[in-house]
């Protein structure tokens, strides 16, 4: 995977629907996600996909972004699945490697 197509963060829109929040992705390719008891990481797909109401949109390394859902649908975007597929198969497969 060339390093331009990293995702290096996920945004998405508040709650209130006043501002976005911003999740940077970490040194593993996951994504921390803090809740009121607890953090989990998770990969780029299983994020997206819990966010369909929010606008998650994704930047890459090369300053590029992407927006997940096309306004209103709450069906995946092709470029966006496709984007999100390699970054999790290549921190997969890196986390392989050092095993």
């Amino acid at each position: 995977m060339k390093k331009t197509n990293v995702i290096v963060a996920i945004s998405h829109v508040n709650k209130d629907g006043t501002g976005r929040n911003v999740l940077t992705a970490r040194p593993d390719g996951k994504f921390l996600v803090e809740a009121v008891h607890a953090s989990y990481r998770v990969t780029a797909n299983e994020l997206v996909r819990c966010m369909v109401g929010y606008d998650p949109v994704l930047r890459l390394r090369d300053g590029q972004t992407v927006r997940a859902y096309q306004g209103g649908a709450d069906a995946l975007r092709v470029d966006a699945e496709c984007c999100m597929d390699v970054h999790d198969g290549h921190f997969s497969k890196a986390v392989r490697r050092r095993k």
